[in-house]
């Protein structure tokens, strides 16, 4: 552990590697369980926590994020800006490259999720089966999933809403702003 700023703490309970390197100041890493857990903090103000088995890896470049993960896979954040929560609970794998400010994903079940969140206050979540993929290139996006198949959301513009509840695909491109696209059954 590498460990400049003041007030960290890294716990480690349990089987495989442990990596801190905490620059900025009361950064919090915990790690519980199997698996090998990397948190990378220059903000001041971060928290990873890692409970179970797998991989994680997280990079909070600025103050405030939150990354929380609750069982097996892969688990890998970087949020570049401030204020962003990360949370994977369940099997499979979960990707997010955030970039704005106060993005929000949340990934529990099964299956694959991938966000990347260049802008500020998008909501990204799966909740099910099978693999999710949405682009958030605005503000103010929300992509739920809920269910089985495979989601992909592409949200170019801004205030776009996407939901997909039930069994099979369905993939979106919004263009411009205030789209709105619902998918049952």
């Amino acid at each position: 552990a590498v460990m400049g700023g003041g007030a960290n703490v890294l716990t480690h309970i349990g089987d495989g590697n442990t990596t801190g390197v905490m620059l900025g100041g009361a950064n919090i890493l915990t790690k519980v369980g199997k698996g090998d857990t990397t948190g990378i903090m220059f903000g001041v103000g971060n928290v990873l926590t890692h409970v179970g088995d797998g991989l994680t890896l997280g990079v909070m470049a600025a103050a405030g994020n939150i990354f929380t993960k609750v069982g097996e896979g892969t688990s890998i954040a970087a949020m570049i800006g401030a204020g962003n929560l990360f949370t994977h609970v369940g099997k499979g794998d979960a990707w997010a490259l955030m970039g704005g400010v106060g993005n929000i994903f949340t990934k529990v079940g099964d299956g694959d999720a991938l966000a990347l969140m260049v802008a500020a206050g998008n909501v990204f979540t799966h909740i099910g089966d099978g693999t999710s993929v949405a682009l958030m290139l605005a503000k103010g996006n929300i992509a739920t999933k809920v269910g089985n198949g495979m989601t992909l959301a592409a949200m170019i513009g801004k205030a776009n809403i996407f939901t997909h509840v039930g069994e099979g695909n369905t993939f979106a491109a919004m263009i411009g702003g205030a789209n709105v696209l619902t998918k049952v059954g």
